[in-house]
């Protein structure tokens, strides 16, 4: 006869004292020497209750299956060895837990029981082996999803969403509301495999429920190890912080304008789902062709050649609802705004006046009906700041006398070029900067190559000028004069 056919009671309960003192035990290493600990076993929290159940159930029902004295110590040791490293077995600590598992068993072996062995010893665990499954890798964890319906709605794509976030899989999905306020949504959330709780109509009803199911979720579901919260309501806060302490990972998940904004109430880190679908940037053809008929709408409603950068940047905003310097980032185009628009001489002209923060642009060659432009005209002094687009001549229907011929607009534009050379350390310039500085001295050079009846862009008529040499790196083209041709 065995010791455990003679003191069943007393086999359940030493086994459970011996398995809570490893527990003990396991909890002091990892406070004061968790390098002892295997590696894979640091991370449990072994403070939670959650893993203190895990441990003392899995253990228990391990060593319960043949239960016997005699060999119970030599059973425990393999277990001992795949929970900590070789240094354990030479600390304080193992001289403490081995003098208990002594005691322990020497208390249930009355001196004249009988001992007889273990009619069918079970086979010892090679070291490899990996502790029973609820104290080694929780690999069948769960996340559960917790919805207040009332305060936030969860459309599936930020469902999905969740999922990533989450380590675990959403197996459980609960929704709460009064649902004979909600119409046919319970359909679709039936459909979707919600878990449907309706309550009666009250401001903190839904909470309430919440706070009720989630203070006993790991009783009901013992392999929850994520919870999600999706609700707007701050008073949930304290649902989160008790879940926490009992080791579960806790998100909360609010609506914050049209983003879905998910918090890990562990780490603080904080991630975000965007309830409206991405705007696709345009394609920089598509950008310049915008900005360009901007700045003409702009034109006709001012009456005014040069349109401010910022407002330029503003309108483009509201027309496709980015700005930008956001269409440039998707595009991976570093810089400023006023860069970019530099980069396209036959396109833009861009300007700062002398002394002033703000930049002004006007476009080349807009396709527009004739009467479009009419009235159309640079800023004069007193709109603008001094020694800015300041024309000779306030009509621009007629040029400068300067420039009333063609010949005229090419030996000023050399005069220029000249001119800029002069101040420059290199021996070129960007054929923007001639076309700026000439509406600055004159007109838009657009206005004056219109007057002049000169078809095409700025760029196809500076190189037909046989003194300038136009050359082109990537998107810019650079003006200088040629050696060969004299200057008159």
């Amino acid at each position: 006869m065995t010791v455990s056919d003679s003191y069943p009671d007393t086999s359940s309960a030493i086994i459970s004292q011996i398995v809570l003192e490893i527990y003990r035990v396991a909890v002091q290493v990892k406070q004061q020497a968790p390098e002892h600990l295997a590696e894979k076993y640091r991370h449990l929290q072994w403070e939670s209750p959650q893993i203190k159940a895990n441990f003392i159930r899995a253990f228990s029902s391990k060593f319960s299956q043949s239960f016997h004295q005699s060999t119970l110590k030599a059973k425990i040791e393999p277990f001992l060895r795949e929970l900590f490293l070789p240094g354990f077995f030479d600390s304080q600590l193992f001289v403490q837990l081995n003098q208990a598992i002594d005691q322990l068993i020497g208390e249930a072996m009355p001196s004249a029981s009988p001992i007889e062995p273990d009619p069918d010893p079970a086979p010892e665990p090679a070291l490899s082996q990996p502790l029973p499954s609820p104290v080694s890798e929780p690999t069948i964890g769960i996340a559960i999803l917790l919805l207040d319906v009332e305060n936030l709605r969860l459309p599936p794509d930020a469902e999905k969403f969740l999922n990533t976030v989450c380590t675990y899989p959403i197996q459980i999905k609960i929704a709460i509301a009064n649902w004979r306020a909600i119409g046919k949504l319970d359909l679709d959330m039936h459909q979707r495999g919600y878990q449907m709780i309706h309550v009666p109509a009250g401001a903190n009803s839904a909470d309430m429920k919440i706070t009720a199911i989630g203070s006993s979720i790991f009783v009901h579901y013992p392999n929850v190890r994520e919870v999600i919260i999706c609700s707007s309501d701050g008073d949930l806060s304290h649902l989160c912080h008790t879940l926490s302490t009992h080791g579960l990972t806790v998100y909360s998940a609010r609506k914050q304008s049209e983003a879905l904004l998910v918090k890990n109430w562990m780490t603080g880190k904080l991630d975000s789902y965007s309830f409206q679908p991405p705007v696709v940037a345009p394609s920089l053809s598509e950008t310049i062709a915008c900005l360009k008929q901007l700045i003409q709408e702009e034109q006709n409603q001012t009456h005014q050649q040069w349109v401010k950068l910022s407002r330029l940047s503003t309108l483009f905003r509201q027309k496709s609802g980015l700005p930008i310097s956001h269409v440039l980032g998707q595009h991976k185009l570093a810089g400023k705004v006023k860069d970019f628009l530099a980069e396209y001489p036959t396109d833009f002209v861009v300007h700062q006046p002398p002394g002033q923060t703000e930049w002004y642009v006007t476009a080349f060659q807009l396709e527009v009906e004739p009467e479009a432009t009419q009235g159309v005209s640079a800023p004069s002094n007193s709109q603008s700041p001094d020694n800015f687009a300041s024309p000779a001549q306030s009509d621009l229907d007629f040029l400068p006398a300067e420039v009333e011929t063609k010949q005229q607009l090419e030996r000023v534009l050399v005069t220029i070029t000249t001119q800029l050379l002069s101040k420059s350390s290199d021996d070129r310039i960007n054929l923007s900067a001639l076309a700026s500085e000439f509406s600055r001295q004159y007109v838009p050079i657009t206005k004056a190559m219109k007057t002049l009846d000169i078809r095409g862009s700025f760029l196809a008529f500076a190189s037909t000028i046989e003194v300038l040499k136009i050359q082109q790196e990537g998107q810019s083209h650079y003006v200088s004069i040629r050696s060969d041709k004299q200057v008159d």
